[in-house]
């Protein structure tokens, strides 16, 4: 067989021969493709040279994913749309008059600090105008959150207090602060964190003062409710330029391959807004769109975090800005599988001969759902949550869509549960974060090395690596 060597290693002292091991090397003479659903075996010119091993590709994992879209809103202003800490919310981004460019509506700015000395600072916040304030310090990490707000003025009557008031754009919601005149100051609690609020133009009885904010993670940061980061950056002028990367890159499968999509929003169209898509890297590698070949108006492109990314041209308007951002990394489904492997005896003698014994394959969660709705025909081994795994949340009972999809995990722990269905077994594997899910993983194949009691045990950690394991419910017949 063209690609396969053998090395046969054993020892012999002059009557006996030892035989200590047999391996088959494999070395392909060209490259091979597979795609979802095929295996190796079926590429390559002697597959019998396999015996009773292959790999077998099931495509992309899949994973629950939320919209970023950065859009007109009209001729002259450009709207991002994104979910947040309290929802999904429309943000003002960029107005043009046809001669310049600034971040906002047409009468209201949007206020990112450029305090080269103070990074977490908004400086000289007007009634009306909007800020984005994130949690955390410095450049956000995984699990921050943004919130964003509309300052409406403030009431300062007579008095030791003022009433300072600002709108939440996600839910609506007036929110209002007391301002201490008399040490000019007042306080703003989000998500956790403390935002500090002055006057520097403090008039006394003076209504809708301008203010400042101090605190949290550097301005024009906003962390999405999947934990993307977007930063908005206004320092050149006549545009608004917009970068989306992940949050958190050393939890990717390759720690710290960072991938970044730039949108710059200007006036370079005379009669109206310009969103443009200008570069797209995923870690040493830039990206060119690519034209759809069956909508001329179409480009595509996916990163190495899996985020696909739509560039919509309207020959009547601006481009339109799609992004789907999966909420934990997109990875190929890779799988090495194999067959028993039994030894018969022929005839009288004791020579036996391996005889090849197939095994079912993995499954993606459609197929597997497609063939057994109710996911109670057959023994199951369900790898991944709610979220990202649907043939899961039929055995959990659970939403497949967020933030239902997510009931009953909780992050930094890992979980292995046993449902009956149908005189039936599935069993989940699965966890809050991708994290979570591996360091169940790693429990069930060790299982030796742990005490599993129940339908249902916890796995603790804060790495790939368990610290502890525990036993939810206790039941002897499981």
């Amino acid at each position: 067989m063209d690609e396969v060597e053998v090395d046969i290693v054993g020892s012999e002292d002059g009557t006996d021969f030892l035989l200590e091991s047999i391996s088959l090397i494999y070395k392909a003479d060209d490259d091979y493709w597979i795609g979802p659903g095929e295996k190796l075996s079926e590429k390559i010119e002697e597959p019998e040279s396999m015996i009773n091993w292959d790999i077998v590709f099931e495509g992309m994992s899949s994973a629950a994913v939320e919209m970023i879209e950065i859009v007109p809103a009209g001729d002259e202003e450009a709207e991002l749309k994104v979910n947040v800490a309290d929802g999904q919310v429309d943000i003002p981004l960029a107005y043009t008059n046809g001669t310049m460019t600034w971040p906002g509506a047409r009468d209201e700015l949007l206020v990112i600090g450029t305090n080269a000395t103070a990074l977490n600072r908004i400086d000289n916040v007007k009634q009306d105008e909007y800020v984005i304030l994130t949690t955390g310090s410095g450049v956000p990490d995984e699990g921050e959150k943004s919130y964003v707000l509309q300052y409406r003025g403030a009431d300062n009557s007579a008095g030791s207090t003022a009433t300072l008031k600002f709108k939440n754009l996600a839910s609506g919601k007036i929110i209002e602060r007391s301002f201490n005149k008399g040490i000019g100051e007042g306080k703003l609690t989000l998500g956790g964190q403390e935002f500090t609020i002055t006057a520097p133009t403090l008039v006394a009885d003076e209504d809708d003062f301008n203010i400042t904010i101090d605190g949290g993670a550097d301005q024009g940061y906003l962390v999405t409710e999947g934990d993307a980061l977007i930063t908005i950056d206004t320092t050149t002028a006549d545009q608004v330029d917009v970068s989306i990367t992940e949050s958190d890159v050393n939890g990717m499968t390759e720690s710290g391959v960072q991938s970044t999509i730039d949108v710059v929003v200007n006036d370079d169209n005379v009669d109206e807004i310009d969103i443009n898509v200008v570069n797209v890297v995923s870690g040493a590698t830039t990206l060119s769109m690519i034209n759809d070949p069956d909508d001329n108006d179409l480009q595509t492109q996916i990163t190495t975090y899996g985020a696909k990314i739509y560039v919509k041209s309207d020959d009547s308007g601006a481009d339109k800005v799609e992004i789907e951002w999966p909420k934990e990394q997109l990875s190929g489904q890779a799988f090495v599988v194999s067959g028993e492997v039994k030894s018969t005896i022929i005839g009288s003698t004791s020579t036996k001969v391996l005889k090849k014994v197939t095994i079912p394959l993995a499954k993606s969660d459609a197929e597997a759902l497609q063939k057994d709705p109710e996911m109670n025909k057959k023994n199951y081994l369900l790898v991944g949550g709610p979220c990202a795994n649907k043939a899961t949340a039929k055995v959990l009972g659970s939403e497949t869509s967020w933030p239902g999809c997510a009931a009953g995990f909780e992050e930094g722990i890992g979980r292995l549960v046993l449902v009956e269905s149908n005189d039936k077994v599935a069993m989940v594997v699965a966890g809050y974060t991708g994290l979570d899910t591996t360091r169940a993983t790693r429990v069930l194949k060790n299982y030796q090395e742990y005490t599993l009691e129940g339908s249902e045990v916890e796995v603790l950690g804060t790495t790939s690596e368990p610290s502890s394991v525990r036993s939810v419910t206790s039941n002897s017949s499981d």
